[in-house]
């Protein structure tokens, strides 16, 4: 009887611990699926706590998922506190019967159950206690939308301007009219104030608004801000779009304009002739102080052969003609004193090619590549500005000068297209003599005193200056050689 006796009480026994463990546990499980209840509506809560009607109910939802959290965090806690307990009764009475250690046990888990809201009270927060980390949370939305507003009045302020400035003086005049008949009707009752008004201590002056009237006064501003939002942004983003469109253009063309008038540009003239192009006093921008040439280009001589010893400016005026034909034709001024051309359908150039690794193109192949799809170019839009400097110098003499008769004479003999190619191989000059479509140019030098000087100017005819020794002697190579 006695050992199903002692049976008897551990089942009763640990059937209460069990139901004490199990209830705890069951309000950690609670407790995590309230927390995730309360994150998933977090942040409706601060979307409704905007509106000034649910002003609260950031606060509330904050309180109650901290709560969750503190409940969690205080189960825990008490159930690792109660077994430790346990563990520490079952260490300090082993000497003891073991009604002495159940006893104890039943003590501390009983004290434990029936404190247990006092216990969970410890860990609950409070509204006020959440007040500063809402107030942190809430403030930077708000900041946010505070500075979008702000962001958007001003826009709103500068696009609206100019729509009003039309109708601000004829306002001026209505308010100058109305303000003027009401200085008439309110004269002679300036002091007067009802009897039941209290006398103002400063001189006659409102009394500064309260702070209840402040904080309407916000939200006011703020709800206007957000109408204001929701009208140009949603109802009126198509007409807000079309104004700014027109201010951006406006922009543009000032500040297109200032450009032309400080850098002295000059707009194109566009003609309906086949292909004409006239520049006069063409320049290059990036040069301080440049020489102004002329070009010419039409049906009559549609290819301009370019001559001229290094550093005489072929390059140069190359560049510049290509750019101002580019400009023209992007409806931008161009550095010239007057232009006048026709509309080309393409602008295609060989400037400063060089090889290709990634293809394994050599300089030379590169050169043939490039000048094949330019030709392709030429036979499908037929009327483009073709620019060619120092056509085939990849290769050999030889090579060069039969491929540069083969490519600029068949060019020459087409009837439509603009061509200007430099090279420095004036014996091609000899083969383009007999056509009529060539014109020759060249940059001349002064070499009278047995110093080069650049004029930069160009000149009728053909070029057989040659200044490549001069400038490797005046480097000093052919010394440094010798001296070796």
């Amino acid at each position: 009887m006695g050992r199903l006796g002692m049976v008897g009480f551990l089942f009763i026994f640990n059937i209460g611990i069990s139901i004490f463990v199990f209830l705890l546990t069951g309000m950690m499980i609670f407790s995590q699926v309230l927390f995730i209840i309360y994150a998933m509506f977090l942040p409706i809560s601060f979307i409704l706590s905007m509106i000034p009607t649910y002003e609260g109910m950031a606060k509330k939802a904050l309180t109650k998922l901290f709560n969750t959290i503190m409940m969690r965090a205080g189960i825990t806690l008490i159930i690792t506190t109660a077994f430790s307990i346990s563990t520490m009764f079952y260490s300090i009475s082993s000497g003891y019967p073991f009604f002495m250690v159940a006893f104890l046990q039943i003590v501390t888990f009983a004290g434990i159950y029936f404190k247990l809201g006092d216990l969970m009270a410890m860990f609950s927060l409070q509204s006020s206690d959440t007040q500063q980390v809402g107030r942190r949370i809430m403030r930077h939305p708000y900041m946010f939308l505070n500075r979008r507003a702000r962001r958007l009045e001003r826009k709103i302020g500068r696009t609206m301007a100019a729509g009003a400035a039309g109708g601000v003086a004829g306002a001026a005049a209505a308010s100058a009219s109305t303000k003027k008949a009401d200085s008439t009707k309110s004269t002679g009752g300036v002091h007067a104030r009802p009897n039941n008004t209290p006398a103002s201590h400063s001189g006659g002056k409102e009394k500064p608004p309260a702070l209840s009237e402040k904080m309407s006064q916000k939200k006011d501003s703020f709800w206007t801000r957000e109408s204001l939002d929701l009208y140009f942004r949603g109802r009126e983003l198509d007409g807000v779009r079309v104004i700014l469109d027109t201010l951006y253009m406006l922009d543009s063309l000032r500040s297109l304009g200032t450009m032309a008038k400080d850098e002295g540009l000059t707009f194109p003239i566009f003609t309906e002739s086949g292909r004409r192009v006239r520049i006069e006093g063409l320049y290059h921008l990036f040069l301080e102080n440049p020489v102004k040439n002329d070009v010419l280009f039409d049906d009559r001589q549609h290819l301009c052969f370019l001559t001229g010893p290094n550093m005489a400016g072929k390059s140069t005026c190359m560049k510049a003609f290509g750019v101002a034909v580019y400009l023209a034709h992007c409806g931008l001024p161009v550095p010239a004193a007057r232009m006048e051309l026709s509309v080309f359908k393409g602008l295609f150039t060989t400037i400063n090619l060089s090889d290709n690794l990634s293809l394994g193109y050599s300089h030379y192949y590169n050169e043939v590549a490039r000048v094949k799809y330019i030709v392709e170019q030429v036979r499908d839009l037929q009327n483009v500005v073709v620019v060619f400097d120092e056509l085939f110098r990849g290769t050999n003499v030889k090579d060069a000068y039969d491929a540069s008769c083969a490519v600029i004479g068949g060019l020459a003999r087409l009837k439509y297209g603009v061509f200007m190619i430099s090279t420095h191989i004036v014996e091609v000059a000899e083969f383009l003599k007999p056509f009529p479509s060539v014109c020759f140019r060249f940059f001349e030098i002064d070499m009278t005193t047995g110093e080069p000087r650049y004029t930069y100017c160009l000149r009728e005819g053909v070029s057989d200056e040659r200044i490549g020794m001069y400038i490797l002697k005046k480097a000093g190579v052919v010394d440094l050689i010798e001296a070796l």
